[in-house]
């Protein structure tokens, strides 16, 4: 899933669909992060009539906090 989603925001750079400062904002915002992350489909980015990648944002960031939670602890 990493994957995907990676290679998926290159090419939507190189294509132009999203900028660098974008990616660098979205890293640094939670909110920027889960804006761009809601516009992954299945297909790449902003595209129409494809499922979203991530159907449940809520579920996955409350996923990564608790991965963080356990890192810390470690």
């Amino acid at each position: 899933m990493r994957f995907a989603c990676r290679s998926d925001l290159v090419e939507a750079l190189i294509e132009q669909k999203v900028t660098e400062v974008e990616l660098i904002a979205a890293h640094n915002d939670a909110e920027r992060d889960r804006k761009l992350l809601a516009r992954l489909t299945t297909r790449g980015l902003d595209v129409a009539d494809a499922p979203p990648l991530f159907p449940d944002l809520d579920a996955l960031f409350e996923l990564l906090d608790a991965g963080n939670e356990d890192e810390e602890e470690a």
